[in-house]
């Protein structure tokens, strides 16, 4: 299910919010994918996504490569699971990391001290997923109608269904 990403229903704020763990993926050269576990965080006023990290770490230096290139940020728990996707770029200014820094400190706890942070930043074009409106495991999805959007024909046949997670996440 596509969500609005300037509207997004609370139950989807607040899995964005929750402690969950997450995934980085970032395409190397020569197109096969990095995927590293990260934590990230979503301001939702900028529609930005924020991964801490180090200068030298694999993710930071395959976006300073190529800023501006498409990465996906993806969160799952049970069957509820939202992929965040976007264009990435790297930054070491001291108050982005600052805040970047805070907004992790908030969401999780107080990461290491590290004199080569950095973070990454994502500016999120597209939020697909699977968040039922009445919990982790209740029945209903986040928005209204499920069958609205541009994937709508192919999970039209699938609406009802328990177990699934809308479109599976294949795409």
């Amino acid at each position: 299910m596509v969500f609005d990403r300037d509207d997004l229903p609370p139950p989807v704020n607040r899995f964005l919010t929750e402690r969950h763990l997450a995934t980085l993926t970032v395409v190397r050269a020569d197109g096969t994918p990095q995927v590293s576990p990260v934590g990230v965080t979503w301001d939702a006023d900028r529609r930005l996504v924020r991964v801490i990290t180090w200068a030298g770490s694999v993710k930071a230096r395959l976006v300073a490569a190529r800023p501006g290139a498409a990465v996906a940020a993806c969160q799952v728990d049970g069957g509820r699971w939202l992929t965040l996707s976007g264009t990435a770029t790297l930054s070491d200014d001291p108050a982005a990391v600052a805040e970047a820094v805070a907004r992790y400190t908030e969401r999780y706890r107080p990461p290491k001290q590290r004199d080569d942070r950095v973070v990454i930043e994502i500016a999120v074009e597209r939020i697909v997923g699977r968040v039922p409106a009445d919990g982790p495991d209740g029945g209903r999805s986040a928005t209204a109608d499920p069958t609205e959007g541009p994937d709508a024909g192919d999970r039209a046949g699938r609406a009802g269904r328990s177990g699934e997670a809308g479109d599976g996440g294949l795409r």
